[in-house]
């Protein structure tokens, strides 16, 4: 709106009052952009949110947020390879994002790609250790490895960094139940239940976890 355009004016000309009228006019331009793919994307408008970001892009070619939105929404709609080229594009001008990287990590870990996923996954917890993410899904790849005891010690870095996450609970339930563990993987059933996770992948863990002999 009208009203919307003055205010973007305003605080982009107090915060950079050495940009030309042209640049500022680009600016709020791009900020728009953004904010109506966040709009589109809250309401579940994928195909709309998609077209703004990609029209954030263009405005700001160097701008690594509207290359991680576009990425997040060829996701959404199940297109692995596109959200990774978008992803890799990211890190092109934010080698370091975390979330990215995981992101990257974990498609990369469903398109059975193990060792550039272990790669991609490593660098997250470098670039932020307290991703607690980032551990989960690194113990993933290590567990189809056949590394369950490094997988257990990931995982438990994950809940000490937040021990209320219920995917890492449910994922040491397996582990300590593919070593034979089974007090502790009643334990963090128990607590992957009680924190909320529910589902057909988590009743079908529940009932092969439950039915073990004590």
């Amino acid at each position: 709106s009208a009203v919307i355009s003055i205010l973007l004016l305003v605080i982009v000309v107090l915060s950079a009052p050495t940009k030309t009228p042209s640049e500022i006019s680009a600016r709020i331009k791009y900020q728009e952009a953004v904010k109506n793919g966040e709009t589109n994307l809250r309401s579940g408008k994928i195909e709309e949110a998609q077209a703004d970001y990609i029209q954030a892009s263009e405005m700001a070619p160097q701008a690594w947020k509207p290359y991680l939105m576009i990425g997040q929404t060829w996701q959404f709609q199940g297109k692995i390879d596109e959200a990774n080229r978008y992803f890799r594009k990211v890190l092109v001008y934010n080698p370091d994002h975390s979330p990215t990287l995981t992101l990257l990590g974990n498609n990369l870990k469903r398109l059975g790609k193990t060792k550039d996923a272990e790669k991609m996954l490593r660098s997250a917890i470098r670039a932020w250790p307290l991703n607690f993410q980032a551990y989960d899904s690194l113990a993933q790849v290590q567990a189809t490895q056949g590394k369950r005891e490094e997988a257990i010690q990931l995982l438990n870095y994950a809940v000490q960094i937040n021990p209320n996450y219920g995917p890492v609970h449910i994922n040491l339930a397996m582990t300590y139940h593919s070593l034979n563990q089974d007090q502790k993987s009643r334990y963090h059933l128990n607590r992957a239940l009680a924190l909320g996770l529910q589902g057909p992948v988590v009743d079908q863990i529940k009932s092969m976890i439950i039915k073990t002999p004590e």
